[in-house]
């Protein structure tokens, strides 16, 4: 392999994280997408939050840049497997993942104690050619199992 060969090759797999803490809100989704707030002793008043660091992961195939965010929660599995019972508790099992959101118009982030350890439930990729903020699409995805930051963005369709 020539070095300009090396250059092209290094320079499509680039990878960036940003992070950024936040209090944020919990709800309960199932494998269709229908989602419901976690509220707190079933009071419609007092919303379910939990703080951690939102995870911005980026992947950049030469001019195409895939995303994907995650929010790492502070506490550990536990913290997590908590959350997931009070939304069985709650709504039964079909609401089975906990997930977080910034509001209610805000895009639903999966919920992680690490790169290697995101629990299962819906969210999305974003690409974005070059620098062009037009361009932006997404897919949408669902796992109903625990993934990787690796796995997420194999799981994207392009």
């Amino acid at each position: 392999m020539n070095n300009y060969n090396k250059i092209i090759l290094l320079s499509s797999l680039l990878f960036s994280v940003n992070t950024y803490a936040e209090e944020v809100s919990v709800f309960c989704s199932n494998d269709s997408a229908k989602w419901k707030w976690l509220y707190i002793d079933n009071s419609l008043f007092k919303k379910v939050k939990v703080n951690g660091t939102f995870m911005d992961n980026m992947v950049q195939f030469s001019i195409l840049k895939k995303y994907f965010t995650y929010f790492k929660i502070d506490g550990n599995q536990n913290s997590i497997n908590n959350l997931i019972q009070q939304c069985i508790n709650s709504y039964g099992t079909e609401y089975k993942y906990a997930q977080i959101s910034r509001g209610i118009t805000s895009d639903w982030y999966l919920i992680g104690t690490s790169d290697y350890s995101i629990s299962p439930g819906n969210y999305k990729i974003y690409y974005m050619l070059g620098d062009v903020a037009d361009s932006m699409e997404a897919d949408k995805i669902f796992t109903n199992k625990q993934i990787s930051v690796k796995e997420a963005f194999e799981k994207s369709l392009r």
